[in-house]
């Protein structure tokens, strides 16, 4: 665990200054856990996730079921109230709870870069076997983001 957080500091060292947010996303982008922003997040070198809960992967790939939320959580407040992903963690306000980080939240460029430092600890545990896999593991990310998409669009065709 220390080697891996030693090595996620030596990415995020190489990368450039994190750009400033809008009021906008100054708003918008609050972990309610660290009640950090996007840009203090990406200063620290971590990035924000939607909220994953009910996770049910399929034996091959993909999911059988996985429901987005829609808060918030930074990665490293993910890993410290999940004990490294062994826990849920309650939602902030509810008493519902959520087990994995989703999709990443892209509030500027430079958010892309600092995401992809984090990916390999993000997709493990949505990875068949719980083990990040190059390739394979980005395409479990697109099935979630797709299951997302199709819940969208059919909640737009019945409102």
């Amino acid at each position: 665990a220390s080697a891996a957080l030693a090595r996620r500091a030596a990415a995020a060292a190489t990368l450039p200054a994190p750009e400033p947010l809008s009021a906008f996303g100054r708003d918008f982008t609050v972990d309610p856990y660290s009640c950090c922003d996007a840009f203090e997040l990406a200063s620290q070198g971590d990035a924000l996730f939607f909220q994953l809960a009910g996770v049910q992967q399929s034996l091959d790939a993909g999911f059988l079921s996985a429901e987005g939320g829609e808060g918030l959580v930074s990665y490293e407040a993910f890993e410290l109230l999940s004990g490294g992903g062994r826990r849920p963690v309650k939602r902030a306000g509810s008493d519902e709870g959520f087990t994995h980080c989703g999709i990443p939240l892209f509030a500027t460029p430079g958010h892309f870069l600092r995401v992809r430092t984090l990916l390999p600890g993000i997709l493990g545990p949505l990875s068949p076997g719980g083990v990040y896999k190059a390739g394979s593991s980005e395409r479990q990310l697109l099935s979630l983001l797709g299951r997302d998409l199709a819940v969208l669009t059919s909640e737009g065709q019945a409102a």
